[in-house]
């Protein structure tokens, strides 16, 4: 029977519940870091579009009111503290927030049916588009920003936009494995499709750095956040 997307938000808890979110949050955190990547697990790979499963915002408290935007929420925070063990590495919920109630529409989060423990979002990918005045900062000027935030524009210019490339990390034991391409040929797929003016990223880990390359972007500089150099790639398109 085909799992539809309400199916796999149908398991994860409300956030207004915050005892029950968090319990949810913690025991699935550490079934993802140690789960067996087996064949069955693989071929349940499959992907979640986010902006087909919401609903419109609604004044005054625009997306928080829709409860699968609060599940999303949930499952996204999730997916990305289980790729990231260092807590300086991990996306805050804050943050998170914030960048899901302005443009949701650059999230597909992936999900797999691990045994005993059900359909789980085991990575997800994310971009928004940028201004041109934050780009031209990561191009030449990275050194002056203090931290990753960099402020979302809600909508994609169809004349050429500069897009950011939030996150592309799937968990450890899914790493090497034809689930990690599917989700970065997805991610792909979807860059291919937006009339690009320039391609920007700030990553952590190695894996980030060859993903960045294999973009076609190139180092342009070095932030300091609580004093790790985080390594800034960009791609000027035109």
């Amino acid at each position: 029977m085909r799992t539809s997307d309400c199916d796999l938000l149908a398991a994860v808890p409300d956030l207004t519940g915050i005892a029950e979110s968090t319990a949810w949050f913690e025991e699935k955190r550490e079934t993802l870091r140690s789960f067996v990547a087996s064949p069955t697990v693989l071929a349940s790979f499959k992907p979640m579009q986010v902006r087909d499963v919401l609903g419109a915002p609604a004044a005054p408290f625009g997306r928080y009111t829709d409860a699968a935007w609060r599940k999303t929420v949930l499952a996204v925070l999730l997916a990305d503290w289980a790729c990231y063990a260092m807590p300086g590495d991990q996306v805050s919920f804050a943050r998170l927030v914030q960048v899901l109630e302005v443009f949701p529409a650059g999230f597909r989060l992936w999900w797999a049916e691990v045994p005993g423990a059900g359909w789980l979002p085991v990575g997800y990918t994310g971009w928004f588009p940028i201004q041109e005045v934050t780009f031209e900062t990561l191009v030449s000027r990275a050194g002056e920003l203090r931290d990753r935030t960099l402020t979302v524009l809600p909508v994609v210019d169809p004349e050429g936009s500069f897009v950011y490339l939030f996150n592309y990390s799937i968990v450890e034991p899914l790493r090497k494995t034809p689930c990690a391409r599917r989700l970065l040929r997805a991610l792909a797929e979807d860059l291919e499709h937006i009339s690009l003016r320039g391609l920007a990223a700030i990553t952590v880990s190695e894996d980030g750095i060859r993903v960045a390359e294999r973009f076609g972007m190139g180092r342009s500089g070095v932030i300091w956040v609580a004093g790790a150099p985080d390594q800034v790639f960009t791609r000027r398109m035109r």
